[in-house]
């Protein structure tokens, strides 16, 4: 008896996590698209993956509502939300090809989704002043003070992705050197980074650092704590924490939004494209250019304001 769609992801899965050593955030998106794509498109089997199908699948996603937030009322997703979902979904259906469930890929006769991004992605200071300040105001004690103090300075000033920032461990960090390590198991492209570490951030993170160590119970290796439990704060707990912050700032971000702003300030201060690439961690340099779109003129004026006919080399 052939199996079932389900049990061939489960069996994707188990190669993504053992052999291919995928990164716990990559293998949870797929698990996550492929939950959205049984649900709004039940009871399929292999044979019946088909465009058609996957058109179905982004058809129910424009037309459904559903309840975000605080019971707030959505219809319908973004150009971006339905190319993630393609590119997480065509490499379970190519790993379907390889085996031989399926002789060809439906997504293969498709054309590639490619979203407009419009508007300003990055976190003007305004707004990361709001932020901080809710912290400030906000915190129930010291020690949950103090970690999202230097949550939001190790985000803004070191430019991590969500999961680069959930593996860190205190052994990650040499504030004498004043160094950050991202481990490669934490990275998209698995090769390990150093980050330099400035005044400000280091006296932050020792801060929370000295707080940390006042608690007993804490024992777990990993630098950023639950409040709850005695482990590292998990994907689900940085997500409340993104939504109790944009409740007391009023500020609607998310969170890779710091990254974009650690990437777009330093472009606009006239780092170097080689430079920004190695603090970003990203393997193509062309992927740089998605951080940088929303720089104005504005921000490029202080680029430029010193280039004179005096100064020309």
């Amino acid at each position: 008896m052939p199996k079932s769609l389900q049990q061939l992801f489960n069996d994707f899965i188990y190669e993504c996590r053992f052999s291919n050593r995928r990164r716990p955030e990559t293998i949870r998106g797929y698990k996550a698209a492929f939950a959205l794509f049984s649900k709004l498109v039940p009871n399929l089997t292999a044979d019946a993956l088909t465009p058609y199908a996957f058109a179905q699948f982004c058809e129910r996603l424009q037309t459904r509502v559903r309840v975000v937030g605080n019971r707030e009322v959505r219809q319908g997703v973004k150009d971006s939300t339905v190319a993630s979902y393609q590119r997480k979904l065509t490499t379970f259906f190519g790993w379907l090809v390889r085996n031989g469930h399926i002789e060809r890929n439906p997504l293969d006769a498709m054309p590639r989704i490619v979203p407009k991004y419009e508007g300003v992605k990055m976190l003007r200071k305004g707004e990361v002043e709001r932020i901080r300040a809710a912290i400030e105001t906000h915190s129930r004690n010291l020690l949950q003070l103090k970690r999202d103090r230097a949550m939001v300075a190790v985000l803004l000033l070191c430019g991590l992705r969500k999961g680069e920032l959930l593996g860190l461990k205190i052994t990650d960090l040499d504030l004498e050197k004043r160094i950050l390590v991202v481990r490669s198991d934490a990275t998209k492209s698995k090769l390990p980074r150093k980050l330099p570490l400035n005044d400000q951030i280091c006296l932050i993170l020792e801060d929370y650092i000295t707080e940390r160590r006042r608690k007993s119970r804490i024992t777990t290796p990993y630098l950023f704590v639950s409040l709850k439990r005695d482990g590292g704060l998990t994907v689900d707990g940085i997500t409340r924490w993104v939504m109790r912050i944009r409740t007391s700032s009023g500020v609607r971000f998310h969170l890779h939004q710091f990254r974009h702003t650690f990437a777009s300030n330093l472009a606009a201060q006239g780092v170097s494209a080689v430079q920004l690439q190695k603090l970003m961690g990203h393997s193509d340099l062309r992927m740089l250019q998605a951080y940088v779109r929303s720089l104005d003129a504005e921000d490029l004026r202080p680029a430029v304001s010193t280039l004179t006919f005096d100064s020309l080399t």
